[in-house]
């Protein structure tokens, strides 16, 4: 009986998406683009002012990333909204909020992360990143 109720309790773990949230925000928080993305399979990722990309192997959705964090100092990446649409999909939108480095003011600017349940784990598969101050 205690074995079924531990891996029920896995089961609904793992549905949770908050740990994969929470995944990408401490990775982008050390500015580790391959840790935002990691265990993707292909990811659809937009930089500010560019239109979306065909979804992206997870080593080339990161080297697009690591163009955001290039001459920028995190300050911060809190999550506003969770959406969730049907069992099996999540929408995070998130503020961001950065330095340029050299400057003592603070950007912000809006992430939004589409996660899908695959294979029982929750999957990054899409990041839009909006124009700076938006």
């Amino acid at each position: 009986m205690r074995t079924l109720m531990i891996v029920a309790l896995a089961a609904v773990l793992a549905q949770d998406p908050g740990a994969a949230i929470d995944r990408v925000r401490a990775a982008w928080a050390r500015q580790d683009a391959a840790g935002v993305v990691e265990g993707s399979t292909r990811v659809v990722v937009q930089l500010p002012g560019a239109a979306a990309t065909v979804p992206l192997s997870a080593e080339q959705a990161a080297r697009a990333l690591n163009r955001l964090f290039t001459d920028a100092t995190e300050v911060g990446l809190e999550v506003d909204t969770v959406r969730t649409l049907g069992n099996e999909s999540v929408y995070a939108e998130m503020r961001r909020r950065f330095r340029v480095r050299g400057s003592d003011g603070t950007v912000v600017q809006r992430v939004f992360a589409a996660f899908r349940l695959e294979e029982g784990r929750w999957r990054l598969v899409e990041l839009r990143i909006g124009v700076a101050g938006r």
